[in-house]
């Protein structure tokens, strides 16, 4: 691969260039982080939807619940992703009496950022509660010690004009469904069938299977999963930095230390995991780790899980030897053995190198703009909710 590659969002966004401040409103510290699991985040939706839903209702005459039972939204598909959260929004006078409507999200990840929040699905509404319904997440995510808050568009609604998030510039959203996994993996249809268990063992189980199968292929690359040592967080975290330098950005933009990819990264349901990307000199056997691939499984309704692609960055002294594709290859057989329906990655417009081969591989999806709130913006447009 001629060129490394920064799949994350930030890339595309104009930052400041003051040190951005790590605390926040409402939740815990990003500087502080602890381990995040799925009860723990329950336990912050509850805490949130206590405190808010007086004032909704009092507005809206709505009040919003955690998902209980996924099957009146699944009929016939299992919710087995790990970090996806649903809330139900229901008329405070007339529970039941319309068919309740589902706002979702899931947690994602950022090498830069730490943890982030989605939107999947937002319930058809007016502006004013399409806004408190945000509003919601935000607090949510300041709850759960999230620096930012992200969701498409295609149109660009009234109600940014009090305080408007960033808008994604230059940004493109890659797509591979299950058949072009299938063939830019070098699988036949139909070949690889994932099984729904999603913890940590089967996943890691799934990943060094494809990765021994694929040794072969390139003697002199070998990758290998991260483990939850500090050896290992301190090399992702100089590999995330050589990323940053490739971009231009300054180092004061990647908020996370190895501290952060410890915690996160660890537990028996990851918020990601890393692929450590090492080149073997053929002459001397010497091992250097040259490279990271990190990657989250997230949950769309109208898709089913999915694979994403948060960075795949190779150092310059030893791209072009093969690991970029080499790497992509196997990712796109990860995402088909732990069942998923699509894998995605966002690049940059200007990256042409890189645009030129995923072109060919991937789907561009039109139309989609990435929007946020991040950092103090965040904590603002959250605080509004009560004023």
């Amino acid at each position: 691969m001629s060129r490394c590659f920064k799949c994350d969002s930030v890339m595309a966004f104009t930052h400041s260039k003051q040190t951005p401040q790590p605390s926040f409103a409402f939740g815990m510290s990003a500087s502080s982080p602890s381990v995040l699991t799925a009860p723990i985040v329950n336990q912050h939706i509850d805490d949130v939807l206590q405190e808010i839903n007086p004032v909704l209702q009092g507005r809206k005459g709505l009040v919003l619940h955690p998902v209980s039972d996924w099957s009146a939204f699944l009929p016939e598909v299992q919710m087995d992703t790990p970090w996806y959260f649903g809330l139900v929004a229901e008329s405070s006078d007339d529970p039941g009496a319309k068919k309740p409507a589902l706002l979702s999200f899931y947690v994602g990840y950022s090498t830069w950022d730490g943890r982030c929040i989605f939107l999947d699905q937002l319930p058809e509404t007016d502006e004013d509660t399409e806004k408190l319904y945000l509003q919601i997440l935000a607090r949510i995510a300041l709850r759960l010690g999230s620096r930012r808050l992200t969701w498409k568009r295609r149109s660009i609604p009234e109600w940014y004009k009090a305080g408007p998030p960033e808008i994604s510039e230059g940004l493109l959203v890659l797509r591979m469904d299950r058949l072009a996994m299938e063939s830019y993996a070098g699988l036949r249809p139909g070949g690889v069938r994932g099984g729904e268990a999603f913890d940590r063992a089967f996943v890691e189980q799934q990943v060094e299977e494809c990765l021994e199968e694929r040794r072969s292929s390139r003697p002199n690359l070998h990758m290998r999963l991260a483990g939850s040592t500090d050896s290992d967080a301190e090399v992702m975290a100089r590999l995330v930095r050589g990323l940053a330098i490739y971009t231009q950005e300054p180092l004061e933009a990647v908020r996370c230390t190895a501290r952060d990819y410890l915690v996160d990264g660890g537990g028996p349901t990851p918020l990601y995991y890393c692929l450590l990307i090492d080149h073997i000199d053929s002459s001397t056997g010497e091992k250097t780790t040259c490279g990271i691939a990190v990657v989250y499984f997230g949950y769309y309704m109208k898709e089913g899980r999915f694979l994403y692609l948060e960075d795949l960055y190779v150092e310059e002294a030893y791209r072009s030897k093969g690991a970029g594709s080499t790497t992509l290859k196997a990712l796109a057989e990860i995402g088909l053995r732990l069942n998923c329906a699509t894998f995605y990655w966002l690049a940059l417009e200007w990256n042409k190198p890189a645009l030129e081969m995923y072109t060919k591989i991937a789907e561009v999806q039109e139309g989609l703009q990435v929007h946020r709130y991040t950092d103090e913006k965040l904590a603002e447009f959250a605080e509004g909710l009560l004023v």
